[in-house]
């Protein structure tokens, strides 16, 4: 049976509810009713993943399913961790970390942030390295030159 119809350029599968449509060449979203919610605006648009979506136009940003930018598109880059975070770069190239919920946890003014998998942030500062936790707390200060991240632990030199 047919779910979205043919009248768009393409489309991509539901997730949460909603799923991406490209129409005249930008991306939107429908709902599982195929009803528009989000106009097609974006050069880009990623899954939903609790509630967020990653949209670019050039600059890239997050919007909730009703389409409200939780971050305007005013980021060079938006990455979503394993954790379900999200590392943001700004104009400089400085990244931050925001929560799963689309709140800033860390604001942008690392030289790098790495999710290395184990719940754990890779942080670099002034060339230094430290760990956060995905709740932003400092686990490790910024102190080390090389963090190296194995099955079961991690190694700081």
């Amino acid at each position: 049976r047919l779910l979205i119809a043919n009248r768009y350029d393409s489309a991509c599968i539901f997730c949460e509810g909603m799923a991406a449509i490209k129409l005249i060449g930008m991306w939107g979203l429908i709902n599982i009713d195929e009803r528009l919610v989000i106009q097609p605006f974006y050069a880009s648009v990623s899954d939903f993943s609790n509630g967020l979506a990653i949209v670019s136009n050039g600059m890239y940003g997050l919007i909730d399913k009703q389409g409200k930018h939780r971050f305007e598109l005013e980021y060079s880059k938006i990455i979503r961790t394993s954790a379900g975070t999200y590392i943001m770069a700004d104009k400089r190239g400085q990244q931050g970390l925001a929560s799963a919920e689309g709140r800033l946890i860390l604001s942008p003014f690392y030289e790098q942030l790495d999710d290395i998998g184990t719940g754990l942030i890779v942080a670099t500062r002034n060339n230094k390295k430290g760990i956060y936790d995905h709740s932003g707390k400092l686990l490790a200060s910024f102190v080390h030159d090389e963090v190296v991240s194995l099955p079961s632990y991690v190694l700081i030199r």
